[in-house]
């Protein structure tokens, strides 16, 4: 899709609505609603996603980024006129949902958790979280995964099963289970690396690293918001936990967090 640059203009002026409406329409770009808010909604432009035609992901639409695809469009443009597209898309900008909320997009292709079948991506599956990771429905087992499995619980088929579950409750979309785990043992044991195992996994945009102890504070507790899995560091034995936010958090209630 694409059009003449003087398409954006009336003669000398610029048109910043044709603007906005072209890219809105080229790009899908779309306000994705989270039913899993923090208390209070957030800043009008969090939740703006473009369809990427480099990867065919829905991926987050910040002022940055519509400074470049209108550059694109027209390299002559001044600051303010690229101000005023960004602030008329924000005010047009349709809202939706995500399309299911048990479809996960991966590198090669989207899949339902659900049926483990594999789909198509294209900009008519609406979602927010990709994983980095290709998706191969005959890849049923894992020497690397298996062996580190098997050092961590020995031959435990029970406890594989288990660790196996934790990390797929991590793509689920909803908090249905009401849990959270911790990673109980001395040092040295593997839950670092089991961690370290899971952060590549999920992908960096979609995990949050918040102490269990700072959950009570509103100052952090507002990065959780649109991730797949928190991967908490260690803490003390003796360290107080804020239970009445954890329990909000745990149960998908809204929790206050500073913006």
């Amino acid at each position: 899709m694409s059009v003449k640059k003087s398409s954006f203009y009336d003669g000398k002026k610029f048109l910043h609505n044709k603007m906005g409406d072209y890219l809105i329409k080229k790009y899908h770009l779309k306000r994705i609603i989270n039913e899993n808010l923090l208390d209070g909604a957030p800043p009008d432009d969090v939740d703006i996603y473009f369809f990427n035609p480099k990867n065919n992901n829905y991926e987050p639409f910040s002022k940055s980024e519509c400074n470049r695809l209108t550059i694109l469009e027209d390299k002559e443009l001044k600051t303010n006129a690229r101000k005023e597209v960004w602030e008329y898309i924000k005010s047009i900008i349709s809202d939706c949902y995500i399309t299911d909320p048990h479809i996960v997009g991966c590198l090669n292709c989207l899949v339902n958790i659900r049926t483990g079948k594999a789909l198509q991506k294209t900009p008519g599956t609406i979602l927010r979280n990709y994983i980095p990771v290709k998706y191969d429905p005959e890849a049923l087992e894992n020497d690397v995964l298996d062996t580190f499995m098997k050092n961590l619980f020995g031959d435990d088929r029970e406890m594989h099963t288990f660790i196996y579950q934790i990390i797929a409750y991590g793509l689920w979309p909803d908090n249905h289970l009401q849990k959270f785990f911790i990673l109980f043992g001395e040092g040295g044991n593997g839950k670092s690396t089991f961690l370290n195992l899971l952060k590549p996994f999920y992908g960096r945009e979609n995990i949050s690293i918040l102490g269990l102890v700072k959950f009570g504070d509103d100052r952090y507790i507002g990065s959780l918001y649109g991730k797949m899995v928190n991967l908490g560091d260690d803490i003390e034995a003796s360290a107080l936990l804020e239970s009445a936010v954890l329990k909000k958090v745990v149960s998908g209630e809204p929790v206050h967090a500073n913006p």
